[in-house]
């Protein structure tokens, strides 16, 4: 998908583990595009 440890990092964020999301440079947030595909393999190994 990306870059670890982005989607790693919003996905503690979307579990509720993480209360908020930041990043320090040289990481950046992820792509709008993959926080649904994300979102979708949380939900379907019943993390969300």
């Amino acid at each position: 998908m990306e870059t670890n440890p982005i989607p790693v990092k919003t996905a503690l964020h979307m579990m509720g583990i993480f209360d908020n999301l930041e990043f320090r440079l040289p990481m950046v947030p992820l792509e709008p595009e993959n926080e649904p595909k994300l979102r979708d393999i949380l939900k379907e190994a019943k993390l969300v």
